[in-house]
C-alpha cells in the first residue's frame, strides 16, 4: 500500500480512501463471506467494517498494518453476526481430556502447520479440496473462523483471543478441533486410494484459502456510501471556508 495513503484517508480524502478499498476488499470480503455463507451479509458485513475503520483511523498506531486491522474488524462483525443467530453460535468449550492432548499437539505442530504448500503442476487438488471445504462449512461458525484467522489472516493466537473475548486456551481449542477434522479428511482420502500422501493438511488449508480468495468474485461495496458517511474532504474545505468568511478561522479562534 502507499506510503501516506492512510495519513490522507484521516484528512478524510476521498481518493485515499477509495484507493484503500479497492485494494483490501476482495481480502475482506472473502473473509466475511467463508463466514456467513451469503453474499449479500458480507457486502453489509464490510461496508459496515470500512465505516467504522475510517471513522476510527486515529486508533491505528502502525498504518503499515492498516489491512491486519482491518480484517480484524470484518472478522469481529462476523463473528457478531454469527452470535446474533438465535443461539446457534454459543462458544464451544474445550475441557475433557482428549482436547487437552489435541491442544497440546496443536502446539507442538504450530510450525509445520505454518509451512508453505507448494502444489505440484501434475497434480489434481480438486477432490481434496471439496474435502476440505466440506470439512469448513459443517464446522460451527466461530471454529471456521478462527481456522480463517489463524491460517489465512496469520493472526496470533492472542489477537484471536481478543476477538472473541475468550482466553488463549480456548482459540487454541477451536483452532485443534479443526485441525484434526482437516486431517482425518485427508487421511480418510487416503485410505481410500487417493493419493495425497505428501500433503500437510494446514499448509494446504491455508494454499486453497488463498487459491480460492483470488478466483472469488467481489460483491463490490459502494464506495459513495462509505465515503459520504465517514465525511469528505471536500466538506471540510467548504466548511473552512465558510468559517474564513466569517471572520472564524479553522482552529476555532477569532481572527
Amino acid at each position: 500500500m502507499e506510503k501516506g495513503l492512510i495519513t490522507r484517508a484521516r484528512k478524510k480524502d476521498n481518493e485515499a480512501i477509495a484507493e484503500i478499498i479497492q485494494l483490501t476488499e476482495r481480502k475482506a470480503y472473502f473473509i466475511a463471506y467463508k463466514v456467513v455463507n451469503n453474499e449479500a451479509t458480507a457486502k453489509d458485513i464490510v461496508q459496515e467494517a470500512y465505516i467504522q475503520a475510517f471513522q476510527k483511523l486515529d486508533q491505528l498506531s502502525d498504518d503499515s498494518k492498516f489491512e491486519s486491522w482491518f480484517n480484524q474488524i470484518v472478522s469481529h462483525k462476523a463473528l457478531d453476526y454469527t452470535k446474533s443467530k438465535q443461539g446457534k453460535n454459543k462458544p464451544v468449550e474445550f475441557s475433557s481430556l482428549d482436547d487437552e492432548e489435541d491442544r497440546l499437539e496443536f502446539e507442538a505442530n504450530i510450525k509445520n502447520d505454518k509451512a508453505s504448500f507448494e502444489p505440484e503442476a501434475s497434480v489434481n487438488y480438486k477432490e481434496l479440496q471439496e474435502g476440505v471445504q466440506g470439512v469448513l462449512s459443517e464446522l460451527p461458525e466461530n471454529q471456521r473462523l478462527a481456522l480463517m484467522m489463524y491460517y489465512f489472516e496469520d493472526m496470533s493466537v492472542s489477537e484471536i483471543a481478543d476477538v472473541y473475548g475468550v482466553s488463549g486456551n480456548t482459540v487454541k481449542g477451536y483452532l485443534a478441533y479443526g485441525r484434526k477434522k482437516i486431517k482425518n479428511i485427508i487421511e480418510a482420502m487416503r485410505e481410500k486410494g487417493v493419493s495425497f500422501y505428501g500433503v500437510a493438511p494446514m499448509p494446504f488449508l491455508t494454499w486453497m484459502l488463498h487459491d480460492q480468495m483470488a478466483k472469488t468474485a467481489v460483491s463490490h461495496v459502494s464506495k459513495d456510501i462509505i465515503i459520504k458517511t465517514v465525511g469528505t474532504s471536500a466538506a471540510a474545505t467548504t466548511a473552512g471556508a465558510a468559517a474564513t468568511k466569517t471572520g472564524v478561522s479553522k482552529s476555532g479562534f477569532a481572527k
